[in-house]
């Protein structure tokens, strides 16, 4: 199953990598673009 989700606001490489860390940890993530 693909989920897709889109956030908006990101004003930095640090905020996308933060977020993509949280949810690289959700059990059974497979990947985060």
């Amino acid at each position: 199953m693909t989920k897709n989700y889109f956030v908006e606001g990101m004003t930095c490489a640090h905020c996308v990598a933060s977020v993509t860390e949280e949810v690289n940890e959700i059990p059974g993530t497979q990947g985060v673009e």
